[in-house]
């Protein structure tokens, strides 16, 4: 079956006319790919209205958007040899499921679009577009000289030599180098490395103990592309925190006063850490409440069984019938009764496993659908609690987060030795049985030796 896949005009249908409709709705605005609003989606008008709100220093004539993390140029340079348009229908379609199984998206979320092109379909992989993916420089050489060699795009690099400038030791030895040193004084307007990282939420490119994530040296294309997601939906929820800290829920603000609106402080890690507590807060408190609710739903399930599945004939009083029966056997009546009570007997143990069977089947869908719930609310927390600045995740008022995480860890751990060990006890049985098996052989050929032998000292 051919594959329906939109031109990339198609894609833009614009279904955000403002900011502030843009963030009503986190959930909704972290997983939204803005080339729905422009086929340049790091330039829209939309995302141009988003900079100047969280980056004070925005100037449209003199900086230019950028998308961050790529994936066509890792695909055609690293991975897989060829750009994605040249790969097979087959190979196309493992890049796609690869990077759908890493994004958060919505339905109508924009994976790949089909080019202009008289002979044949050929179809383009896109690239992130989330808010999280977006960063500003000033217009010039630094955007097309990092997506050369020896660079390719990969952002890790790009701030190994963002760094070398603060540390004053970058040399001119190649022209994206020469680009980044052409444009000192616009990097001289933040104190040091780390203030540049902060004020352009860059600080989910290091890890929890500061380290640079070397995005450039992974060697497996899956693994990139689960890093790089999870980086882009950690900024854009550090970004999303930080615009929705700019509006007044009530305030119904017109879109062309936005660009007049004054530009709001941006908060101190301090209070972002504590506005995301907050939230990481209220997923723990859903989580509780879930425990209980399907805690107590299963006890009830529970009751209901037993009362559902209690013998109401008992095998003892089947068995004296017998025995009086035996006695009086000429009584046609007590063979009668003795009969009746047999069939009774058979009737209700048949009732009790059908019963069995349907509260079983209850209490393992009702164990299913709170599986499902209870990983749905530790995947927003695991989140939660990664949106969380490092310097802040060790605090005793995140010990309950941890908690939650670390007990679900262990649950998926004890799951696996569990499913490990009796693998590994299979195996060892099937090695002993083999041992035996093998023992057994010499042993029969043995006493069929000493048999022979017997026969031979006869004569």
């Amino acid at each position: 079956m051919e594959d329906f896949i939109l031109k990339l005009e198609d894609f833009q249908t614009f279904p955000f006319k403002s900011v502030q409709e843009y963030i009503s709705d986190k959930e909704k605005a972290i997983k939204f790919s803005f080339l729905l609003q422009g086929d340049e989606p790091d330039r829209s008008e939309l995302i141009k209205l988003i900079y100047k709100d969280i980056f004070e220093w925005y100037d449209d004539k003199v900086h230019s958007g950028d998308t961050l993390i790529t994936y066509r140029t890792a695909i055609f340079r690293k991975y897989y040899g060829k750009s994605y348009s040249n790969l097979s229908r087959d190979k196309q379609h493992e890049i796609l499921n690869i990077i759908k199984s890493y994004t958060e998206h919505d339905d109508d979320f924009p994976f790949e679009f089909e080019l202009d092109s008289k002979e044949k379909k050929v179809y383009q992989i896109c690239n992130n577009y989330q808010i999280g993916n977006f960063g500003i420089f000033p217009k010039g050489r630094i955007n097309p000289k990092r997506a050369q060699s020896p660079y390719n795009d990969y952002f890790d690099l790009a701030l190994s030599v963002i760094w070398d400038l603060y540390d004053g030791t970058l040399t001119p030895d190649d022209e994206f180098k020469k680009a980044i040193l052409d444009e000192k004084e616009y990097f001289d307007q933040f104190k040091d490395f780390e203030t540049f990282l902060s004020e352009n939420f860059l600080t989910v490119f290091f890890d929890d103990e500061g380290y640079l994530i070397r995005l450039s040296e992974i060697d497996n294309f899956e693994e990139y592309v689960r890093i790089s997601n999870q980086i882009i939906y950690t900024r854009g929820l550090a970004i999303l925190t930080y615009l929705q800290s700019g509006y007044d829920d009530n305030s119904e603000v017109p879109t062309q006063q936005l660009e007049e609106k004054k530009t709001v402080p941006k908060p101190t890690t301090k209070e972002m850490a504590h506005r995301t507590l907050e939230i990481a807060e209220e997923e723990i408190d859903k989580i509780s409440k879930l425990d209980e609710h399907f805690n107590e739903l299963e006890v009830n399930l529970h009751k209901v069984k037993f009362e559902a599945t209690k013998k109401r004939i008992h095998g003892a009083i089947v068995l004296f019938l017998l025995v009086v029966s035996l006695f009086f056997y000429t009584s046609e009546i007590l063979i009668f009764i003795w009969i009746l009570s047999v069939i009774l007997y058979v009737a209700d143990k048949i009732r009790i496993i059908k019963e069995k069977i349907k509260y079983d089947k209850m209490l393992n869908t009702t164990q299913e659908k709170y599986r499902e719930e209870k990983k749905k609310l530790l995947s927003t927390l695991r989140k939660e609690y990664y949106s969380i600045p490092t310097e802040f995740r060790t605090y005793n008022h995140v010990s309950g987060i941890r908690y939650f995480l670390n007990a679900d860890i262990a649950s998926n751990l004890q799951q696996a030795i569990h499913y490990y060990s009796n693998e590994y006890n299979s195996k060892r049985m099937q090695d002993q049985i083999y041992s035996l098996h093998h023992s057994n052989t010499i042993l029969q050929d043995r006493i069929k030796e000493l048999e022979l032998e017997r026969e031979l000292e006869k004569y």
